[in-house]
């Protein structure tokens, strides 16, 4: 499956016409203070490299990271992943701070849950979020997410190191939390 929507969002493949808004997004240091991949500043070639590379591997395998737009005029909003990380399932978002507090990847995330868990039968997903990053966490936490350790990271937007949280959600949980009505 390509694309997932919700009342207000799609989670959709990256498309050539992100990239503007993709370098403006994650280039503002307030939204790349928090991840541990990309480089600070964020670049144009930056952003055409992560489009290409998403839009070549989704070409042969399925979709693993997915831009999320606003579903009413498919305007990009940020990003949300969900991939290898060290031999487990790793999720992983961003969302440019325009559209902070208004529980928009609480959204994503439980749109991406149903797929990892019922369709692609995943045993466990971990996701990383720094510990004073309470948004984030704030979002794992209210997916079912619970912290099962700490992981030491490099950071190239801090240029350095950083302790993140590390959060597990088992298909388990995830499946009583559903049946239960409160996911």
């Amino acid at each position: 499956m390509n694309l997932l929507e919700t009342p207000r969002l799609r989670l959709r493949p990256w498309a050539d016409s992100d990239l503007h808004d993709l370098v403006r997004l994650i280039g503002d240091w307030a939204v790349s203070r928090w991840l541990d991949e990309p480089p600070w500043p964020y670049t144009y070639d930056d952003g055409r490299a992560w489009i290409a590379r998403n839009q070549a591997r989704q070409r042969d395998h399925p979709p693993d990271a997915w831009a999320i737009a606003r579903r009413r005029d498919d305007r990009l909003l940020g990003a949300i992943s969900l991939h290898d990380w060290r031999g487990e399932n790793e999720l992983g978002y961003w969302l440019g701070r325009p559209f902070w507090r208004q529980g928009l990847m609480s959204e994503a995330v439980a749109a991406l849950l149903p797929l990892a868990f019922a369709e692609r039968d995943l045993p466990a997903i971990v996701s990383r979020a720094l510990p004073d990053n309470a948004g984030s966490c704030g979002v794992l936490h209210k997916a079912g997410f619970r912290v099962v350790g700490e992981v030491a990271l490099g950071q190239p937007a801090r240029t350095g190191g950083a302790s993140f949280l590390l959060h597990s959600l088992t298909r388990q949980a995830w499946s009583a939390s559903t049946s239960d009505g409160s996911a």
